[in-house]
C-alpha cells in the first residue's frame, strides 16, 4: 500500500503555534509533548487517512473532510485521493462553537 504524503497548511500551523504557545505559557514540557503527540497521530493518516470520523457538519461531509480527535483538539483534514495525499487544515479546541469555527 502507498503512503499518503501529509500537507500542513498555513492555517493549521498558525493554530498548532498558538495552541502550543499558550500550553508553553503555563508548561513548556508539556506544550512539547502536546505538539509531539498532534504531530504522532497526523502521521498516522499516511498509511491510513481513513481513520479519521465524519464531521457533524453537513457541509463539511459534501467537502469529503474528516476529522481526527486528540484530547480536547479537533483536527480536521481532506483526503486526494488521486494525488495520494492528506491536507490538514486545521486544529481547534472542542469547546470552540462548531458553527462559528469549523472550517468550511
Amino acid at each position: 500500500m502507498k503512503k499518503y504524503t501529509i500537507i500542513l497548511t498555513p492555517r493549521f500551523k498558525k493554530d498548532i503555534r498558538i495552541i502550543f504557545e499558550y500550553i508553553a505559557a503555563d508548561n513548556l514540557i508539556e506544550a512539547i509533548e502536546f505538539r509531539q503527540e498532534v504531530y504522532n497521530k497526523i502521521a498516522k493518516l499516511s498509511d491510513f487517512p481513513m481513520i479519521g470520523a465524519n464531521p457533524p457538519n453537513p457541509m463539511l461531509q459534501k467537502k469529503n473532510r474528516k476529522l481526527l480527535i486528540y484530547g480536547n483538539y479537533k483536527i480536521y483534514y481532506d483526503i486526494n485521493k488521486k494525488l495520494e495525499r492528506v491536507e490538514i487544515k486545521d486544529i481547534i479546541h472542542s469547546a470552540k462553537s462548531p458553527k462559528k469555527h469549523d472550517p468550511i
